[in-house]
């Protein structure tokens, strides 16, 4: 297992409760906020989702989705997070999940270990469903797909 999918599954459900039930837009456990992901954990999660094939993804991924979409907006929510909204194009996993050609998600803010969306830019992400809210973050490996940041 890499050292990503390692830290994917133990941190997952506190990065998720940091960013639906914290305060701050960075994702906190019980000790307070998490280490931000490293370039190397970022690009290796990005790499798994670029070169994902269906029926061969990390075990860390049961559960969420995994589409490519076109940011249609982004504006501010709570706390510092932000609500993404994204048509989506392709449906790569938990397509049973993705009831509608549109999803808004929640992300931390940029800074803040969320993942930086533009509008109109393509996308492949992955997100995690909690509470009828989809999540994503930087170590979800979710990218730009026109302008990934990190080499395929």
């Amino acid at each position: 297992m890499t050292r990503f999918r390692a830290r994917l599954m133990v941190l997952g459900p506190f990065l998720l409760a940091g960013c639906v039930g914290g305060k701050a837009a960075f994702p906190v456990d019980e000790e307070g906020p998490l280490p931000p992901v490293s370039t190397e954990e970022r690009c290796e999660a990005q790499q798994q989702l670029a070169h994902f094939e269906t029926g061969k993804h990390p075990p860390g991924m049961v559960g969420g989705v995994l589409f490519d979409g076109t940011v249609s907006e982004v504006r501010a929510g709570n706390g510092g997070k932000q609500l993404v909204s994204l048509r989506i194009e392709r449906k790569l996993l938990g397509a049973e999940l993705l009831s509608s050609s549109t999803l808004t998600l929640i992300t931390p803010a940029p800074g803040a270990g969320g993942v930086a969306f533009r509008e109109g830019a393509r996308y492949r992400v992955y997100a995690v469903p909690l509470r009828g809210n989809f999540y994503t973050w930087q170590a979800t490996g979710s990218y730009d797909l026109d302008k990934p940041d990190c080499p395929r």
